[in-house]
């Protein structure tokens, strides 16, 4: 039931699969494989394309359930017709021009890897020099030491909610069922329904244009607190197999569920079921409990690391269940091979050009070209993070309790709204940010000490600017202070976007280790003066060993030595 405790897990058998659990572990949709592919080392035009079409940074992002079936072509063209006059258009061009001027100088070293030996000329593979195999021994080693790190037996479930803000709206107005419905207005979106989404509308675009894409779209107001409190629902449903499950937005969240199952194997006696079954019936169960309290659906990924299942759990939506147990290191290696690297947390469209021109697309070429990627990448953490990605992020299998025991690194807060100029107003929203921002850190009992203001104009200029306090605060009107200071410094603004961060995060439980660690300095200090002030005080009380003899200005023990020589 939804009021069972995680210590005291609820009686059932694994829950019979809508189907047989082989057919759930199915091969990468085709739609996840980008199709397009350029001449190998030949660099890819990402600009304003000859024919006025979109350049890549603006084009449409299709790797997200429900776009598969999109008309790219027209949905890429109605962008460019609605954007191509606007302040986010030229901005566009301007870091499109900065990313062609960084792809072109890899692609130059690229050509000198090769002239050099170190490269074969695909530049698939090592060169004719001794160095290239040296080189790749120690890529392969790197590529040994994370297939070490590999754990397998860990249950990772990762939820997220469909279409989160539209669902509760339509669960609150079944008037709206069926219908493309957008949450947002018409400067941004922030969510749309699976209706809205074949036309291609989706979160992060403009409304105006979505009502471009789709023109009987349904924009509707958002109710943030009606979110938070469905979300509060869905999270008393995951503490129930996860006290330490990771929350990463109101409608997402990763659950290990290792223990859990365990626990039911043994008091249960479950010895018929294996793992995977087991967990595929707690993500049922979960479906079931989530839909149960708040009338609203959510997909779930399973695999054995928290990344993988967030992967997974953008497939079968909505309401579907997506599994990759029972997992071996070949059959992970086999999911990542055809994996579209966009599908790939922490690969966005900058990366993804970059990759584009050097005919990379899908994961599973990350190791084909390991040497390529190792020398052009080798300054910074891509190529690790290339490697995790082909391998199927063998090194991310720690427990939920090891995350919730790690140090967070920020907490932040932004917002996006029609055009604000007006110094009282932009005050006004900075004052907003603040509130909401402190209120997190209590709730969370974290206090920082550096606090950052983000602006964004409204000819989509970003700038950061930051401040250090002396001391970790989560006060309200200290962090207000700080931010207020540092916007009031950059007026006159016409923006569309702030944020405030709050960094260098000290938790409660390390404020409280150090004043016992403090106080523990202070007794020791405290022992220290109070044995001087006994040693002192002993020796003030103690007879004088050396007394002075005023008639011949020597000691006794001189004078008995004397005594004793002249004897």
């Amino acid at each position: 039931s939804s009021s069972s405790s995680s210590s005291s897990p609820a009686r059932f058998r694994p829950i019979t699969p809508r189907r047989p659990l082989e057919q759930e572990q199915y091969q990468v949709p085709r739609a996840s494989v980008r199709s397009t592919r350029t001449t190998p080392g030949a660099p890819v035009d990402t600009s304003i394309h000859a024919d006025g079409t979109l350049s890549s940074r603006m084009e449409l992002n299709v790797h997200k359930a429900g776009m598969e079936k999109v008309d790219r072509e027209r949905v890429n063209r109605i962008i460019h017709e609605c954007s191509r006059n606007s302040a986010f258009y030229a901005e566009e061009k301007r870091r499109e021009a900065r990313s062609q001027q960084r792809i072109a100088a890899m692609l130059t070293r690229r050509d000198r890897l090769r002239a050099a030996g170190l490269l074969s000329a695909d530049g698939r593979g090592p060169g004719s020099s001794p160095r290239a195999q040296t080189l790749l021994q120690q890529v392969d080693a790197q590529v040994e030491a994370l297939e070490g790190a590999r754990q397998l037996d860990r249950l990772w479930l990762h939820c997220d909610m469909d279409a989160f803000y539209c669902a509760v709206e339509v669960r609150d107005n079944p008037a709206l069922r069926g219908l493309p419905v957008a949450v947002g207005g018409l400067s941004m979106i922030s969510t749309s329904s699976y209706e809205a989404r074949r036309y291609g509308v989706r979160a992060a675009m403009p409304g105006h244009i979505a009502l471009r894409l789709c023109p009987q779209l349904l924009l509707v107001k958002p109710h943030f607190d009606k979110y938070r409190r469905a979300s509060e629902k869905v999270r008393h449903v995951f503490r129930q197999y996860d006290p330490h499950f990771i929350p990463l937005s109101l409608d997402e969240a990763s659950l290990d569920v290792t223990e859990y199952v365990r626990t039911l194997r043994d008091r249960y006696d479950y010895e018929d079921a294996s793992d995977a079954e087991l967990a595929l019936g707690v993500a049922r169960r979960i479906q079931e409990q989530v839909l149960e309290s708040t009338a609203l659906t959510c997909s779930l990924g399973i695999a054995p690391n928290r990344k993988l299942a967030k992967i997974c759990s953008d497939y079968n939506k909505p309401n579907g269940v997506f599994t990759l147990l029972p997992a071996t290191a070949h059959s992970l290696r086999s999911f990542m091979q055809q994996l579209s690297v966009r599908k790939v947390s922490g690969i966005g469209k900058v990366t993804g050009a970059t990759l584009t021109a050097l005919d990379i697309h899908h994961c599973g070429q990350f190791l084909e070209q390991r040497l390529l990627l190792s020398l052009l990448f080798a300054e910074g953490a891509h190529f690790s993070w290339f490697l995790e990605a082909a391998l199927g992020f063998p090194s991310s299998c720690s427990s939920s309790a090891d995350y919730a025991h790690g140090q967070r690194k920020s907490l932040s807060v932004e917002r996006t709204f029609s055009r604000l100029q007006e110094r009282g107003e932009l005050l006004d929203k900075c004052r907003e940010l603040c509130v909401s921002l402190c209120n997190q850190a209590a709730q969370k009992q974290v206090r920082g000490r550096t606090i950052t203001l983000k602006l964004k104009t409204t000819e989509f200029r970003t700038r950061q600017r930051s401040v250090t306090v002396d001391q970790h605060t989560n006060q309200l009107q200290i962090v207000w202070q700080y931010t207020a200071a540092l916007l009031i410094a950059e007026l006159p603004l016409s923006l569309r976007l702030m944020g405030v961060r709050l960094s260098q995060l000290e938790s409660a439980s390390d404020e409280h280790r150090k004043r016992e660690q403090g106080a523990t300095r202070l007794a020791t200090i405290e022992r220290f003066l109070n044995r001087l002030d006994d040693i002192e005080h002993r020796d003030r009380s103690r007879p004088s060993s050396m007394h002075i003899d005023n008639d011949n200005c020597r000691s006794p023990s001189s004078s008995s030595s004397s005594s004793s020589s002249s004897s």
